[in-house]
């Protein structure tokens, strides 16, 4: 990747996560860069192709994070590593904003974005199966370890939604821990007696002060 490409994607990615990304096409990039819009243009032709390069970045980073999610050992430790996950979403979050608005927008995105999605859903939820008789009760059920997931996965998604709306001008590694102690809080009702003590300290640790 050459260097003008990288300052390219770095500059559009902050633009569209203070701005959003309807506001900011390729001639504000330019302009705020001081370059010719025929510059951008050589790298990006369209706008379309920016989100696509941005979204090439997150996908890459989020399958390492799936990877390291997937390798959990507990609940608690799973959600440790949420907590990367989270992180790597905030850097990008104009994606997460807008994701409807890029599925129906941009219908080759959408199908990129459905892809990826129902990955992460299956691997979550072997994850999830691979604790049962562990940390999850042995009655889990495939009903009971998909609704967990889905809530997992409406979390994820929209999380940085309602940050937008609702906690914006807190610390966003406060408003993780709030979102972490929300998946903590629905994984209690299948945890074993082991498990909600360790969900217990890890909440005793993460539990917000910032989120009234």
């Amino acid at each position: 990747m050459t260097e003008t490409r990288q300052i390219l994607l770095r500059r559009a990615r902050e633009l569209f996560n203070e701005h959003g990304l309807q506001a900011i096409g390729v001639r504000d990039l330019a302009r705020d860069l001081d370059l010719s819009p025929g510059n951008v243009s050589y790298y990006f032709a369209r706008k379309e192709n920016l989100v696509e390069a941005l979204m090439e970045e997150l996908r890459t980073k989020n399958q390492q994070n799936l990877q390291d999610l997937l390798r959990a050992t507990s609940l608690a430790d799973l959600l440790s590593r949420y907590r990367t996950v989270f992180s790597t979403q905030y850097e990008y979050r104009f994606l997460a904003r807008a994701v409807v608005e890029i599925v129906e927008t941009y219908p080759r995105l959408g199908d990129l974005y459905s892809t990826v999605d129902r990955e992460r859903t299956r691997g979550l939820a072997e994850a999830f199966k691979r604790m049962v008789g562990t940390d999850l009760e042995s009655g889990t059920s495939d009903t009971a370890i998909s609704a967990i997931v889905g809530t997992c996965t409406l979390t994820a998604r929209f999380w940085l939604s309602e940050m937008r709306l609702s906690f914006d001008e807190i610390d966003p590694e406060i408003v993780i821990d709030h979102y972490l102690a929300l998946i903590a809080h629905t994984l209690w009702a299948a945890a074993t007696p082991p498990a909600r003590r360790s969900l217990q300290a890890y909440l005793d640790r993460i539990i917000p002060t910032g989120l009234r």
